[in-house]
């Protein structure tokens, strides 16, 4: 079998895990295409020559064009700021060359729109990396709903607390400026929210929002001089769905002291919930049971001994590799981060303006 030539543009935090996800994948399952890391972009030349080196790929450039027009690279992974996901993203779809994308799609709506039309006229593949959707036990949350194990689905909660930006020393980064990253926490980490709700309930057709910047200057690291902070660190959204369900989603940088994803969904006969502080588990309640009481089901990782934190990605890599391998379209596609992105795109117009907002799809 013939290796598949991949490109990665980024090697932050993002960019390593992708890069791993690739090299470790095939020794995984024989059955899809074996990986060859060809490639990966960076600005700075000593510290992408170095990300190469670490890796094993077999070159780097500080072009991002140069890495999307090797005709050795079959595969695109984009790991950069949202501003830099859709000039790449249109040039290698225009190539047929295929791609995954880290969330959120871009920096805009408009923007984003514009990478689902390049997708739909290509002939390569496209993905958003939406990893939550592929944890094992969310796919098996998946299943029971659409099993109707919760009957009439009432309520949906998505809470992601984190603590990472309550220090007010905490140097300031691209995702404090608003045109680069688009948004805040509602976009950084809500966005997966946002997709989860649509995975797992439905569309959605109305927002009411309120987002707050807490700390509003952060420290420039060289310069320790203050630089305005312009993305919210906190982001709070009541959802309408399409099925009269009623949801909640939060996002927070600075929920002192947490560090966590929780996910609820109550019906009319049972209720599930998820912790990222046992990934593994999801607890079911069913008013079918004889005996009532929540129960513990444990599903297995797909990858053992790898750490936690990336098996997501690494098994939203592998499908997006069996599609490739069987020549199926992913199921999760630029348009379904396009929509997660409307959600948060409402919700920031509904706390500007302290109005529910609807959405047009």
């Amino acid at each position: 079998m013939a290796k598949l030539g991949v490109g990665v543009l980024g090697y932050g935090s993002m960019g390593r895990t992708h890069s791993f996800a690739y090299k470790v994948l095939p020794l995984f399952d024989s059955k899809i295409a074996d990986t060859r890391l060809v490639s990966v972009f960076g600005r700075t030349e000593n510290n992408v020559k170095r990300f190469a080196e670490e890796y094993g790929f077999d070159t780097y450039s500080t072009s991002w064009k140069k890495v999307v027009e090797d005709e050795r690279v079959a595969v695109i992974s984009i790991c950069t700021p949202p501003s830099e996901h859709p000039e790449p993203a249109i040039e290698a779809l225009r190539n047929g060359k295929n791609v995954v994308c880290e969330k959120p799609l871009a920096a805009s709506l408009g923007e984003a729109e514009k990478m689902v039309k390049a997708a739909e006229k290509s002939g390569g593949f496209s993905m958003p990396m939406f990893n939550y959707r592929f944890r094992p036990a969310i796919q098996y949350a998946k299943k029971l709903i659409e099993r109707g194990f919760l009957g009439d689905i009432y309520r949906f909660l998505c809470s992601w607390p984190k603590t990472s930006y309550v220090y007010p020393k905490r140097y300031s980064s691209w995702k404090d400026k608003l045109k680069p990253s688009g948004g805040g926490s509602l976009l950084d980490l809500g966005v997966h929210s946002a997709d989860m709700a649509r995975f797992l309930v439905g569309d959605v057709k109305e927002v009411s929002a309120a987002t707050a910047i807490y700390i509003r200057e952060r420290p420039v690291k060289g310069t320790e001089e203050p630089e305005k902070v312009e993305t919210e660190d906190t982001g709070m959204v009541i959802m309408k769905f399409a099925n009269g369900s009623l949801g909640f989603l939060e996002a927070t940088k600075v929920a002192t002291g947490q560090d966590d994803v929780r996910i609820e969904i109550n019906g009319s006969e049972g209720s599930i919930s998820w912790n990222l502080e046992d990934p593994n588990v999801l607890r079911t309640f069913s008013v079918r049971d004889q005996e009532l009481g929540w129960k513990s089901i444990r599903v297995s990782n797909f990858y053992p001994y790898v750490e936690d934190v990336f098996q997501s990605h690494l098994a939203g890599i592998h499908y997006f590799l069996e599609c490739l391998e069987k020549d199926e379209k992913p199921k999760t596609s630029f348009e379904d981060g396009l929509r997660a992105q409307e959600i948060i795109d409402a919700a920031y117009r509904s706390s500007r303006e302290g109005k529910w907002v609807s959405l047009s799809q």
